[in-house]
Parts: structure tokens; sequence; C-alpha cells
């Protein structure tokens, strides 16, 4: 894959992780509100985000890539699978599972390598993912300690 074939292909991972970071946010906050559907909402957009992720990865694949360059979709799409099984196929509140915790690493690997990924297309670019995850994580937490009815 040439430079401004990744360049293409890279921005627009970075413009989905980005929005990935939005959602979920969004998502947590609405929860902590109270406001139910925004999962269903969120789950069907992620759902969605799986096919140009997919198939970003495959035209990644295709250009002979580094490690660097298909392990940030990879384990989108893996975060994607595991996310809809856990809470829209299984319904599951895994929360208080053993399930919690190799969910959380998959969420923290997936979201951190996508730093990776903006990083390696310029550093505005690095910077601005950098900004929308931390509100992401800020938001998760903050609506985590706020949410009604919470532990």
């Amino acid at each position: 894959m040439g430079a401004q074939s990744w360049q293409i292909v890279g921005t627009i991972l970075f413009l989905i992780a980005n929005l990935v970071n939005v959602l979920l946010a969004w998502r947590a906050i609405a929860a902590a509100r109270g406001r139910r559907q925004a999962d269903v909402v969120v789950g069907a957009l992620c759902g969605v985000l799986t096919l140009p992720v997919a198939a970003a990865l495959v035209l990644v694949l295709l250009g002979h890539p580094a490690w660097w360059a298909v392990v940030p979709p990879a384990l989108l799409l893996i975060y994607f699978v595991i996310e809809f099984l856990l809470r829209y196929v299984w319904r599951l509140d895994f929360r208080g599972t053993p399930l919690f915790w190799p969910y959380i690493i998959l969420y923290y690997l997936t979201l951190s390598s996508m730093a990776g990924l903006a990083f390696s297309l310029g550093v505005a670019y690095g910077f601005i993912y950098l900004f929308t995850y931390f509100v992401n994580l800020f938001l998760n937490w903050y609506a985590a300690r706020h949410t009604r009815g919470a532990r």
C-alpha cells in the first residue's frame, strides 16, 4: 500500500476511532441519566461501523502492512464483536463477572492502539485522538460514579 493510500485508509480509521470515543462517552452519560435507549443506538452505530473497519483492515492486509497498521483495526473489530455479543446477543451484565477484566483489557488495548495509529498519520491526528480518548475515559469514569442505582 502506497503512502497516499495509507493516508486515506488511516484517516478513515482515525475518524471512526474518534467517533467510537464520542459514542462510548455519550452512551455512558446517557446511562448515568437513566436513558437506556442510547445503548441500543450506540450498539447499532458500532455495528454499522464494523463494515468500514473490516474493509479498511482488508485493504491494509492486502498492502503488505506493518504490524502497527494491522493491530488497531483488528482489535477494533474484535472489540465490536465482543461488545455486540455481550450486550446485545447474550444481554449479560458482565461487570460483576469474571468476563469483566478480559473485556476491560480489550477495551483499553483497542482504544490505546488507535492512538498509535493516529500518531502514525501525524502529530495533530494523534493529539486530536488523545483528546477524544481522554474525554471518553473521563465521562465513563464520571458516569460510573453517578449512575442511578449504582453500587
